[in-house]
Parts: C-alpha cells; structure tokens; sequence
C-alpha cells in the first residue's frame, strides 16, 4: 500500500522511502567503506519498489561514501524480486533430491 501510495505522489509515503533510503544508504555506505565493496544488489520486497527510492538511495550514499568510490558504486534491484528465497528454496531441494551426475 505505501508502494502504490508513493506512486502516486503522497507526501507520507514517499517519506518513509526517503527515511528507508538513508538507513540503506548508512549500511550500503559503511560496507563500501570498510572493505572497498562496490556493487550491490536489492533483493526482496524492497527491489519491487526499487524505483520509487533509488534517487534518494543514491544521493544519500554518494553523500556517505569517499569520494574515491562515489563513480565506482553501483547499486541494482534483483531480478528475482521478492521470489529469490523461492527459487533458493527449491533449488536446495531438487539438489537433494536429484543424484549428481557421473
């Protein structure tokens, strides 16, 4: 609901995804610069609305990271989305279940 809310402009969702965005970008910010990590990838609920926030993301870590890494960084929603645990979950089973191939 705050997804589709923030769509369509409203101030208090957009709010929370701006708030959500700087807390990401603290955690995004503070792995690039402690082990010079540069690509990250959002997976989960989040990267359904990965558009509605990204520019605050983004600001916000160029904001955090040195300035050495600002260019460097690159920060992607998954394509799996929400499913990933899934595809995870099942890959794990058929690995258990199918013999390795000899």
């Amino acid at each position: 609901m705050v997804h589709q809310a923030a769509l369509q402009g409203d101030a208090v969702s957009l709010d929370i995804f701006k708030q959500m965005a700087r807390y990401l970008a603290i955690g995004i910010s503070n792995v690039n610069n402690l082990l010079d990590i540069h690509n990250f990838i959002i997976g989960g609920a989040a990267s359904n609305a990965f558009e509605v926030f990204r520019s605050f993301l983004l600001d916000e870590v160029a904001r955090q990271v040195y300035a050495i890494s600002q260019s460097n960084i690159k920060i992607t929603a998954s394509q799996l989305g929400n499913d990933a645990g899934i595809y995870g979950a099942a890959y794990l089973a058929l690995k258990k279940v199918k013999p390795p191939d000899r």
